[in-house]
């Protein structure tokens, strides 16, 4: 009997133990606004930087192809002196060359190959651009939902262990009448049930966090703003405040670094 009650006083201290390791868990508060989330992007992603640069790209070689098609006026200068301190065999010339644009056959189809490439750029910039925004918003949501998991998970623990205390307690109920002994296989197998089910609730536990860190990396990484130590490690930022709109937590420091960004598309070239 003694050793009965030995192990139920082991299992309450494992369980209040369990519990107060469940409490002390808690997620890195991360608050995300989908517009301000994609202007923080804009600033940051280097991808996004070359798409910019190359479509601007496009646009200045439209300007190169239209200064092509319009007229070329070349003037020209000659002077030759004859012998020194003597002006009569010294000569001048000037010329003057119009290039109209009469034929502009080539340059005229290299400004409306350029043109459509330039349209082709835009669209396939403007369909990045909404990928991102796509992914971002993909992003917050999967947040959102690891976090409301996350607290189920950990309501799924308690019960768990409620079971398993439920079941210690049938343990060590005394006997029936015109029954030897409290301990029958019928409650030995559903306190081996219960502690299997709290082990499951656990690993589920763990993995809900794991899924929430992993959420959490992805959004940085679609933000811009990942960063490696020198030793290949991620560097923790801490909270991930992007609701109020020109600050962001640094790396490696509790003070705001502000970041600039517009609100909306960004402004293209017409």
């Amino acid at each position: 009997l003694w050793m009965d009650q030995f192990n139920s006083k082991l299992l309450d201290m494992s369980m209040l133990q369990a519990r107060a390791r469940l409490d002390a868990v808690v997620l890195t508060p991360v608050e995300i606004d989908e517009m301000h989330a994609l202007d923080v992007a804009r600033e940051n992603r280097l991808d996004w930087m070359n798409a910019r640069t190359a479509l601007v790209d496009r646009w200045r070689k439209i300007e190169i192809a239209a200064n092509a098609l319009k007229s070329d006026v070349t003037v020209t200068a000659n002077v030759q002196s004859g012998l020194e301190n003597s002006h009569k065999n010294s000569t001048l010339s000037l010329g003057l060359s119009v290039d109209t644009p009469v034929d502009r056959r080539t340059e005229r189809n290299n400004y409306v190959e350029t043109l459509i490439s330039y349209d082709r750029a835009r669209r396939e910039y403007l369909h990045y651009e909404d990928s991102v925004h796509k992914n971002i918003r993909t992003l917050v949501r999967q947040v959102q939902v690891a976090q409301l998991n996350f607290e189920l998970r950990r309501i799924s623990v308690f019960v768990a262990m409620n079971r398993v205390d439920q079941a210690n307690l049938q343990l060590l109920q005394p006997p029936k009448p015109n029954q030897t002994s409290q301990f029958g296989d019928s409650f030995a197998r559903d306190l081996i049930d219960a502690l299997n089910s709290l082990l499951s609730a656990q690993n589920t536990f763990v993995e809900s966090w794991i899924g929430f860190e992993t959420c959490r990396m992805g959004i940085e990484i679609s933000l811009g703003i990942f960063q490696l130590d020198g030793a290949g490690v991620w560097v923790d930022r801490g909270k991930l405040d992007i609701v109020n709109p020109g600050s962001i937590v640094s790396p490696g420091s509790a003070e705001l670094a502000p970041i600039t960004g517009q609100t909306g598309r960004s402004v293209l070239i017409p």
